[in-house]
């Protein structure tokens, strides 16, 4: 490992006496260009001589030892030693005998040495409340502390966002806070732009649980990875438009939702169906690969999207169906090909692609073998995977009343309704809590373009509740020609601009945007953001139905003043990222004060500090792969006063390729 590079806001800790020794014999870290260096000397268990040579080799030493009662002696006569060598910083636990850190403190102030006193509380195992982590702050500052450290453990991303709370602007350079284990790893990288004055790496082995590697580190800092300057708002053209014409129009891609299972029902169906006003994405050209997979002929053009299919009773498809990224359309194909499996025997293996692989669908696949479906996906770390095997079950297709849990999200529910029409039997569909429903209402009104009938016997559109389906037999998909609408999902970031830009003292104050063709009234969820868009105060908002709504919702409530509440945290687990540690992650780090609590994120809009206080350059953020998050990243960064830069955006063409240019963006 090449280490003189690295960047000086990076700590390398050692842990082993062996790694220390390295420092010493043909080390790639010379003294001159080396940033800080932790030795912790209750891991090492290293002599005196070694430490003694070690601290005069290196200058910008760390010496931490955490000891207890068998080694206070060693711990001591240690930490004395590194403060007569000249250490940077003594590192010594709150919790530490009383006399270690009043005898480090005397040979601090009677030596003259320009050591540092770090005063640290480690909370191995769990996360105190943010009163107990106010409360260790205090104490370690009135211990006379020159930074105070607080480390605790993080088992979920709630947790670890309540240790970020801690950084105030009065504690810039001054406090080193960050979540341990693996939850809490994207803490460690967050906490240098909120005002840490370096975080700890490791050389190899880690010293505490979700450390970064050094190496992982300076990729992460390493601005050249972040090729994306996102411009001001006044820069963009899409602004300017508005700002000088008082107003812009623009249009939308189609709605991907609806466009994903139209295509599927049109390769169900014998014949000729037109889909008018589809525009492709990622997803969508997934959907119409697995199409041609089928045999259906597919042409694009005028009036619409014409699909041609022999019908599924003649599908001939490989045994390896691939459905891209798409999570939908994973879901959509599973009830099909176990439909296939009972006519012609065949195990089919359904492949996905990039972030999809690392979703974990355990609830999907419970709701599978509930209907009789055999499926045996990869297991790893206590999930269920793609790819998985799929065929049909002996019981498939013989039930009257099948239940399934909605607890995973209405997709599989939607590949439900898609089957079981074209078994021969009346069923009632049962769905235990079901969350998001409107997207159940959109399949219904789908397949009822192409002749399908299902009777809800309970209020779909009711939130977390219970909802039942009768499905008539004797029912046969037909050809269709349908409309799509454009799409309210891609409508959003657009809308959370245009709104931004056209509030009192905005770049485009009193203008309006005109989307072309965007109707009010649909079955599409994220319909809901136009219930917060216009206001100007902060919201209280429900997005279980909605969670693709989270990254654009978090953009438009940290610029309202005030405390906007946003429920619905637990529908972004299996999304393309892990999307709620991401939010915490990039909007902690614009300098945004944000957190959870239970089911809740809760953004102080206006009351964060920005990083641009904490001096430094560029704010690097992560688009994490996520269409979603990039484009609520870049809407959020165009009306930041900071420099911002992002990664890879080519996520976005998952669902708004044209996106950027219809921002009016130049690349």
């Amino acid at each position: 490992m090449t280490l003189q590079a690295l960047d000086k806001r990076i700590c390398i800790s050692f842990g082993e006496s062996s790694q220390a020794r390295l420092l010493l014999i043909d080390s790639p870290l010379s003294a001159a260009a080396a940033g800080l260096i932790e030795i912790r000397g209750d891991l090492c268990r290293m002599e005196d001589s070694l430490l003694e040579a070690l601290l005069l080799k290196y200058p910008n030493i760390i010496f931490t030892y955490r000891s207890c009662a068998e080694d206070e002696d060693t711990a001591l006569r240690q930490m004395l030693l590194a403060v007569r060598c000249g250490a940077a910083y003594i590192d010594i636990d709150a919790c530490a005998p009383a006399r270690h850190l009043q005898a480090v403190k005397e040979a601090i102030s009677t030596s003259g040495s320009a050591t540092g006193l770090i005063v640290s509380r480690h909370f191995p195992g769990q996360m105190p409340s943010c009163e107990e982590l106010e409360v260790s702050f205090s104490q370690c500052l009135s211990l006379g502390a020159d930074i105070v450290k607080i480390a605790a453990t993080a088992n979920d991303t709630a947790e670890a966002s309540r240790i970020l709370r801690l950084y105030t602007p009065g504690r810039k350079g001054r406090l080193l806070a960050f979540a341990m284990g693996e939850a809490g790893q994207f803490t460690r990288s967050v906490m240098l732009s909120l005002g840490a004055p370096f975080t700890y790496c490791s050389a190899g082995v880690a010293t505490a649980p979700g450390q970064y590697s050094a190496t992982q580190m300076q990729a992460l800092l390493n601005e050249r990875q972040y090729g994306f300057a996102v411009p001001r708002a006044s820069q963009c053209g899409l602004i300017r438009e508005m700002h000088e014409q008082g107003s812009a129009t623009r249009s939308l891609p189609c709605s991907k939702s609806i466009a994903q299972r139209a295509i599927v029902a049109a390769a169900i169906v014998r014949g000729k169906s037109i889909l008018r006003g589809y525009t492709e994405c990622d997803d969508t050209l997934s959907a119409i690969a697995f199409a041609k997979a089928c045999g259906c002929t597919v042409k694009e053009g005028a009036p619409g999207l014409e699909i041609t299919s022999p019908g599924i009773d003649c599908w001939e498809l490989p045994s390896r169906i691939e459905c891209g990224e798409s999570g939908i359309l994973a879901r959509l194909l599973m009830p099909l090909l176990a439909y296939l499996s009972s006519r012609n025997h065949q195990t089919y293996t359904l492949l996905g692609k990039g972030t999809l692989n690392g979703r974990d669908m355990k609830d999907t696949f419970d709701n599978l073998r509930a209907a009789g479906i055999k499926c045996s996906p990869q297991y790893r770390c206590g999930g269920e995977f793609l790819p998985a095997d799929i065929c049909a079950g002996e019981d498939f297709g013989s039930y009257a009343d099948l239940t399934l849990s909605g607890r995973g999200g209405s997709q599989i529910v939607s590949g439900m309704l898609m089957l079981l029409p074209l078994l021969r039997k009346d069923i009632r569909l049962n769905v235990i809590l079901a969350v998001s429903t409107p997207y159940i209402r959109l399949t219904i009104e789908t397949i009822s373009h192409f002749g399908i009938r299902v009777e809800t016997c309970k209020n779909v559109s009711q939130t977390s509740g219970n909802v039942s389906f009768i499905i008539p037999s004797g029912q046969s998909y037909t050809s269709a020609e349908m409309d799509i609408e454009p799409d309210w999902s891609s409508a959003a970031p657009l809308i959370a601009a245009a709104a931004l830009a056209s509030r009192e003292g905005g770049e485009a104050e009193g203008a309006k945007l005109y989307l072309e063709g965007l109707r009010t009234g649909t079955s599409q969820a994220d319909e809901a953001l136009m219930q917060v868009a216009g206001t100007k105060e902060p919201f209280t908002f429900d997005a279980t139905d909605c969670p693709d709504l989270f990254p654009i919702l978090v953009t438009l409530a940290v610029f309202r003043h005030g405390q906007s509440r946003i429920r619905g945290v637990g529908r972004l687990r299996s999304k393309e990222s892990n999307r709620a540690e991401n939010i915490v992650c990039e909007w902690s780090r614009l300098g945004f004060r944000l957190y959870i609590e239970d089911d809740t994120l809760i953004i102080d809009g206006d009351g964060g500090f920005q990083p641009h206080a904490m001096g430094g350059g560029a704010v690097l953020c992560s688009c994490h792969n996520d269409h979603r998050i990039a484009m609520a990243l870049i809407v959020t960064a165009m009306f930041s006063p900071l420099e911002v830069r992002l990664d890879d955006i080519g996520c976005i063409s998952k669902s708004f390729p044209n996106f950027v240019t219809t921002l009016g963006i130049r690349q």
